[in-house]
């Protein structure tokens, strides 16, 4: 595992979580009774700002609507698939446009972000279905080299796309990045209790978690419990302040034997899905470069 300090000043840091935790006032509440929209709306705001070199492009991926983001310098035939975060629940190709933005450029590579469906107006696992078609549809197209990524909620999907793709035996990712995995749905881990995470709290987790998985098994969805072996490289990156801390680290242990090849990122004191905080936070931008390395050394 490797570990990284905290670059950002503590006087600005708690500024930042300020604001984030006043922007959410009275807009969670109604998303704990079912009702997304509001929060949605709100999600979406995230990506409005784009960097300019960047092209976008609305289009299909079989029956799943997407959005390509391309560089002006493209130094490889690769391509990324994007699954966004949002517990399962919110979250599109606009909310995650300016993170999105922000890899295509540094990594000198296309992205494609899908819209894939939501709870609760449908249950899991109809998100990692519209994932599969969308992989599959990409290799049709004639992408045969294929980078999976994705944060939270989305990089929970990446995992679970790789594990299928493997078990059903079609071309396989070059290899994938996971930033904050959700893997623990059965909600055991200490860190939900302890940490005070100004992006994700526990009452979210509960309340995504309540709504994806209605007529689900949380243990028998929970990617702790599964199977590892035999995956594409897999960069995970670990917040140190972030409320799923305390799964994800339960997840390096399990890579570490499982996925050698692999790589494990540790950001100390950093909250969930950092790099969303682009440009506020230093590490946001240190941790996309790390991407592009780590997909160039693979």
């Amino acid at each position: 595992m490797f570990k990284y300090p905290q670059l950002t000043s503590r006087h600005l840091y708690s500024a930042i979580k300020i604001g984030l935790k006043i922007s959410a006032l009275g807009i969670e509440k109604s998303a704990h009774q079912g009702d997304f929209s509001k929060l949605r709306k709100r999600y979406d705001l995230m990506g409005k700002i784009v960097p300019r070199s960047i092209s976008r492009a609305d289009t299909m991926l079989g029956k799943i609507s997407a959005t390509w983001f391309t560089p002006k310098k493209l130094t490889d035939s690769s391509v990324i698939l994007y699954c966004h975060g949002g517990g399962y629940c919110i979250g599109s190709t606009q909310s995650h446009a300016a993170l999105c933005g922000l890899i295509a450029k540094t990594c000198q590579r296309k992205v494609i972000s899908i819209n894939y469906r939501l709870a609760p107006e449908h249950a899991y696992p109809a998100m990692i279905d519209d994932g599969y078609t969308a992989y599959q549809a990409l290799l049709a197209e004639g992408h045969s080299r294929i980078i999976l990524m994705g944060d939270s909620a989305g990089g929970s999907m990446v995992l679970s796309l790789l594990q299928r793709i493997r078990d059903t035996g079609i071309r396989p990712a070059l290899c994938a990045v996971a930033m904050s995995p959700w893997v623990d749905f059965e909600m055991k881990s200490p860190t939900l209790h302890t940490h005070k995470d100004p992006i994700l709290s526990k009452e979210m987790v509960a309340t995504f978690t309540k709504y994806t998985f209605r007529h689900n098994s949380q243990k028998q969805h929970s990617l702790i419990y599964t199977n590892f072996e035999h995956l594409p490289p897999i960069l995970i990156t670990i917040a140190g302040g972030d409320v799923l801390e305390g799964e994800n680290l339960q997840l390096a242990t399990i890579l570490k034997t499982a996925n050698p090849a692999g790589r494990i990122e540790y950001w100390e004191g950093m909250p969930h899905v950092f790099q969303t905080l682009h440009p506020l936070l230093k590490e946001a931008q240190l941790s996309v470069n790390h991407f592009k390395t780590f997909i160039e050394s693979v």
